[in-house]
């Protein structure tokens, strides 16, 4: 075989082997750290299975908490107990004859005593949210340079998800309101807890029209 033939088919080999070496690593960093994404999913059905029921003085609430991360996916695209947020839905219906008075403030998650905060749902936005610069300097870093124009795109879209996911936190959360008679309001609470911890009780205190204010006490089991 002629020297310059030789050579073509070298360089042609090297150039296969460092195209198959340079997809192997994309498609490595794509099915391990894949690209910014977000699904925003619909408001959880009720009732649900196991959900926790109280009823007094004509207002029932309903909780159900999304601590699984099986469950919690049914409502939420991101891993919320490994990033310490405890999600709990709570759901109150008034069918008394006078107006209440629903404050999230009223609302406590606790274990032995102690006392878990609130988050907003900036807050547990702030949390979850896709990191654009890490996630740029993963793929330009993993891909030696050559990365910088897929870590540039997937940097933007980490912007645009972390707003989806922020959007999507803010619609579902639970909104202070004063329920008429046959009113409901539903939504997420969300808590600062530890993924290793298992909040038990639940208390609401519920205003109403009268001055008078009930208090509910729930336990999970």
């Amino acid at each position: 075989m002629p020297l310059q033939t030789m050579s073509l088919a070298k360089i042609d080999v090297i150039g296969t082997r460092k195209s198959f070496y340079l997809w192997t690593m994309v498609a490595t960093l794509v099915v391990f750290f894949g690209c910014a994404h977000y699904e925003i999913k619909p408001v959880p059905s009720f009732p649900r299975a196991g959900m926790l029921k109280n009823s007094q003085s004509g207002v029932d609430i309903y909780i159900s908490s999304f601590e699984d991360e099986g469950v919690a996916a049914d409502a939420f695209d991101a891993d919320l107990r490994g990033n310490n947020v405890f999600g709990l839905f709570v759901r109150i219906a008034n069918h008394s004859n006078e107006e209440v008075r629903v404050s999230r403030k009223r609302m406590l998650l606790s274990c032995d005593q102690r006392f878990f905060p609130q988050m907003t749902f900036d807050n547990v936005a702030n949390r979850l949210r896709f990191s654009p610069i890490k996630r740029y300097f993963a793929w330009s870093l993993g891909l030696l340079g050559i990365g910088i124009i897929p870590g540039t795109v997937d940097g933007y879209k980490a912007v645009s998800e972390n707003r989806s996911m922020q959007e999507d936190l803010s619609d579902k959360v639970l909104r202070n309101r004063i329920l008429l008679p046959g009113g409901v309001v539903a939504g997420f609470l969300f808590f600062d807890v530890d993924k290793t911890v298992q909040p038990t009780d639940f208390t609401v205190e519920i205003g109403t029209s009268s001055g008078q204010k009930v208090l509910f006490s729930m336990e999970r089991k």
